[in-house]
C-alpha cells in the first residue's frame, strides 16, 4: 500500500475528529434509479446525526448522548450492547459503517487512491466480483467523505458547510 492510500485511511478513521456540518445528500438506488435528498445535521464528533426527507419531512436520527434513534419519528432507545448502523443518507459521516473495508460482511476493499486536488479518490473493488468497481471521494481540506458510487448506491454530500454542535440541546 502507497503514501496515498495510507493517507486515505488515516482520513477515513479520525472520523470522530471531524466537526459538525450540515449539508444535502443525495442518494440514488442503482437498481430503480430512484433519487432522494436529505438536510442533513451531522455530528460525528458526538457520534450522532439528524436527517430531513426534503420530499416527506420524515425526520431520522440518532442522539448518542441520549442513545436514542428517531425512525419516521418514533423514538427508539438504543442499548449499549445492540448494533446499529447509520441512517444510509448518514453514513459517509461515519465512515467505518460503509461496506468499503473488506472485512467480513463488507462487499467492497479499497484497492487505489489517487490525489486529484483537494480531493482522494479511493477505487473500490467487490470482494466476490472483481468485475464490480465503485469509489469513495474524500475532501481532503474537511477531512471526511463526500461520496460512494457503487453498482448498487450512489451517495454524496452536496454544499458541505460547518454548523453548531449538538443538534440537540442536553436536558
Amino acid at each position: 500500500m502507497g503514501e496515498i492510500e495510507w493517507k486515505a485511511i488515516a482520513i477515513l478513521t479520525e472520523w470522530r475528529l471531524v466537526s459538525t456540518f450540515r449539508c444535502i445528500a443525495v442518494k440514488r438506488s442503482r437498481f430503480d434509479d430512484e433519487s432522494s435528498s436529505y438536510e442533513v445535521h451531522a455530528e460525528p464528533c458526538h457520534s450522532s446525526y439528524f436527517l430531513t426527507d426534503l420530499a416527506t419531512g420524515r425526520v431520522s436520527s440518532y442522539d448518542d448522548y441520549r442513545r436514542e434513534r428517531i425512525t419516521g419519528g418514533i423514538p427508539d432507545v438504543v442499548y449499549p450492547y445492540q448494533f446499529h448502523g447509520e441512517a444510509i443518507p448518514a453514513r459517509l459521516a461515519f465512515p467505518m459503517s460503509l461496506s468499503v473495508w473488506g472485512r467480513r460482511s463488507d462487499t467492497y476493499r479499497m484497492v487505489k487512491a489517487v490525489e486529484d486536488g483537494e480531493r482522494l479518490i479511493v477505487d473500490l473493488v467487490n470482494k466476490k466480483d472483481p468485475d464490480d468497481a465503485g469509489r469513495l471521494v474524500i475532501d481532503v481540506a474537511r477531512r471526511a467523505v463526500v461520496e460512494l458510487d457503487t453498482s448498487s448506491l450512489w451517495l454524496t454530500y452536496e454544499g458541505v458547510e460547518p454548523a453548531q454542535d449538538r443538534f440537540w440541546p442536553a436536558s
